[in-house]
């Protein structure tokens, strides 16, 4: 029997259609170690520093000072200037520490008084 072209692509499809499994396999092997690997390198690193808890300790004033701020602002009292008012913040070891200054409003009769 003679071979034939037909036969000898069929032979090469074989031998090709083999190694892909062959090398899909071991693809998917290289995967599943990089994943494992990248997996605990990350256990391994992504732990909270003390850059990073100090920048969100920051973040967390910040919000709290524009909290209390916007309140103060909204705050409609006849004597209390609240739209004026500042509020500022300082961070120590274990505590944040806030500080509000809120003007009074004047009018003209209290103007006349001694109050002070």
């Amino acid at each position: 029997m003679e071979t034939t072209y037909q036969d000898i692509i069929a032979q090469k499809r074989a031998a090709y259609e083999a190694k892909r499994a062959e090398l899909e396999k071991e693809l998917i092997e290289l995967k599943e170690r990089f994943d494992d690997e990248r997996r605990t390198i990350n256990n391994l690193c992504n732990h909270p520093t003390k850059k990073s808890i100090a920048a969100h300790r920051k973040q967390n004033a910040y919000n709290i000072k524009r909290f209390i701020g916007g309140k103060l602002s909204e705050w409609d009292c006849p004597y209390l200037n609240g739209a004026d008012a500042v509020v500022g913040f300082e961070i120590k070891e274990d505590k944040l520490v806030f500080n509000v200054e809120v003007p009074f409003k004047h009018s003209a009769y209290e103007d006349q008084l001694d109050l002070f």
